[in-house]
């Protein structure tokens, strides 16, 4: 008897702890999925402090050509305005938490110009979040273009 109290107990608390989990699992998700747009609309005003605020200082870009790009050198492109954000559109946004880290990945439709050159298209991206002082802040991004 005192077994399958015990069995029944350890069960119990570890279907509430992921119920747990999962709640906040959600609710992680939905938070950067919110971040992730916030950042798609402002992009095309040239609005920079949306990533002032959600990348970390030593935030990298690794773009579609393997070019790693730090967090500055996007900013200033964008208030030159060398960087040109018509839209960003994303689709099968997935995000996976693991404690105070996220990895977020999906589909990218881009149509911007960088110094010039048509960079559009479809991409896949992989972001990754990392939460400090209760706020969740990206510190890396990849892009891979996608051939139709």
């Amino acid at each position: 008897m005192k077994i399958a109290l015990r069995l029944t107990v350890t069960l119990l608390t570890l279907f509430l702890s992921t119920r747990s989990n999962g709640q906040s699992a959600d609710k992680a998700s939905d938070e950067i999925q919110k971040l992730e747009r916030e950042w798609a609309s402002a992009a095309p005003k040239g609005d920079t402090k949306p990533i002032e605020s959600l990348w970390v200082d030593d935030f990298c870009l690794t773009n579609h050509v393997g070019q790693v790009l730090p967090k500055a050198v996007i900013i200033e492109k964008i208030k030159d305005a060398s960087l040109k954000i018509e839209s960003l559109d994303y689709s099968g946004m997935k995000v996976r938490t693991y404690g105070d880290t996220a990895v977020v990945t999906g589909r990218l439709t881009i149509k911007a110009t960088w110094e010039g050159s048509d960079v559009g298209g479809e991409y896949a991206f992989t972001d990754t979040f990392v939460r400090q002082g209760g706020k969740w802040r990206a510190v890396s991004s990849q892009l891979t273009r996608v051939e139709s």
